[in-house]
């Protein structure tokens, strides 16, 4: 993959407190509901639909592999990952309702779910809000502890470049100048649990991890900014639409021996895959961006 030099990214970590002031918010409005002074609101969860994205590429398959988007767009059939998975997802799906109204109790003025789109990329953003007079986006993630600290110490390129170019995506859509993630984590214990063992165990061959900038074990947020990058995400999301235009697959973008997305557990269409072999064409690749990571 190509390095982009000339072009920015910003990625700007709110500082501890915020967590602090997050986790209070959300107590507070539970005080509230079980006081009576505000009803305890309805909500219904959104599933989707299957089949085609309207807005040709999804904003989150911009960064999956191009031979798996292209198998699941043709409709091959596939075997079904674990269970626990689809459940893990359903989890992600039900915390952005608390984590919506503790930052409504901190001020933001949600607007409804809306689709953000370009002409050939898009999706539905969890949410648009005025924050601090700044109408932007917001992203609820909730993942794992090693994903986690990661999300913490590493930019989101580098740890998920797929939360990144759905990020990007959604903010070309939109016009928006950033957006506010909030990173939950699905079992603190495990948290704090790593970032002991690693105090303990790696005192004398060096930590991994920074113990002077330990984050919230249950929350952080940080803004990721609008890099500009209108012009490779359509690229990349014309080449693979073109891609479906033809009979054959492309050509493979992982090493289905070595890389873990490739694993029958993440990828149901590997057998296929194997069957196909490796040859196809080539489609243009996202680049690798250069991320300037900031601690408040």
């Amino acid at each position: 993959m190509s390095k982009i030099t000339t072009v920015k990214c910003l990625q700007e970590m709110m500082p501890k407190s915020w967590a602090q002031d997050f986790l209070a918010a959300h107590v507070n409005y539970v005080r509230k509901v079980r006081k009576g002074e505000i009803p305890a609101e309805t909500f219904q969860l959104d599933y989707g639909l299957e089949g085609s994205n309207p807005d040709g590429v999804g904003a989150s398959s911009l960064a999956r592999e191009a031979r798996q988007w292209w198998y699941g767009r043709k409709k091959y059939e596939h075997n079904e990952g674990p269970n626990e998975y689809r459940f893990t997802a359903e989890q992600g799906r039900m915390i952005e309702i608390p984590v919506r109204k503790a930052l409504e109790e901190m001020g933001v003025k949600f607007q409804s779910q809306a689709a953000v789109k370009t002409k050939n990329y898009g999706g539905l953003v969890d949410g648009i809000g005025d924050y601090n007079g700044t109408i932007v986006l917001f992203e609820s993630k909730h993942i794992g502890a090693s994903r986690f600290l990661d999300a913490w110490y590493r930019p989101l390129w580098e740890c998920s470049p797929d939360y990144f170019w759905q990020a990007q995506a959604y903010l070309e859509g939109s016009d928006t100048p950033y957006s506010l993630f909030v990173v939950t984590a699905q079992d603190s214990s495990s948290v704090k649990k790593m970032l002991t063992d690693d105090k303990r165990f790696n005192s004398k061959k060096g930590f991994y991890y920074n113990h002077d900038n330990e984050p919230n074990p249950k929350v952080f947020a940080f803004k990721m900014y609008r890099a500009n990058l209108h012009k490779v995400m359509d690229k990349r999301a014309v080449a693979l639409l073109t891609a479906l235009k033809g009979d054959k697959p492309p050509m493979r973008e992982l090493d289905p021996s070595k890389d873990w997305q490739c694993r029958s557990d993440f990828c149901g269409y590997r057998d296929r895959c194997l069957q196909d072999g490796k040859d196809g064409e080539a489609i243009f690749t996202l680049p690798e961006v250069d991320t300037k990571l900031i601690y408040l």
